[in-house]
């Protein structure tokens, strides 16, 4: 069983997120803030992140680098997730971001996606 941590201050999408994911046989844990997610990411040990842009404390694109440069999580794969589309090119230079969903987007096929991902595929 895979692991995800599901970082977004939505809790209607983390909900939605974490019944779909757990309903495809992953386990789900979710933080709602930026400033938690290291900490977060350390105590659940995941084998994907699911990030928001738009956090309070501390903005996705921040957490992405942080992730990035750290040794325990520098080959942990990320998805982004943003009512921010303009925000993709910032992330499309991390070689850790395997794709970016914008908002509203389909619960399918982000599922499809991070199966794809855990996959190797």
């Amino acid at each position: 069983m895979s692991k995800i941590l599901v970082i977004d201050d939505d809790i209607e999408i983390l909900n939605l997120i974490k019944k779909a994911l757990s309903d495809a046989g992953h386990q789900v844990d979710t933080c709602e803030n930026g400033s938690d997610v290291m900490r977060a990411i350390r105590d659940t040990n995941p084998d994907l992140l699911l990030l928001d842009v738009m956090l309070p404390g501390v903005d996705g694109f921040s957490l992405a680098n942080r992730v990035r440069v750290s040794p325990e999580t520098v080959n942990l794969p990320i998805i982004i997730i943003s009512a921010l589309g303009p925000s993709r090119p910032l992330f499309e230079s991390m070689p850790q971001v395997k794709a970016f969903f914008p908002k509203p987007f389909d619960v399918n096929d982000l599922t499809d996606k991070v199966n794809e991902i855990l996959t190797g595929g």
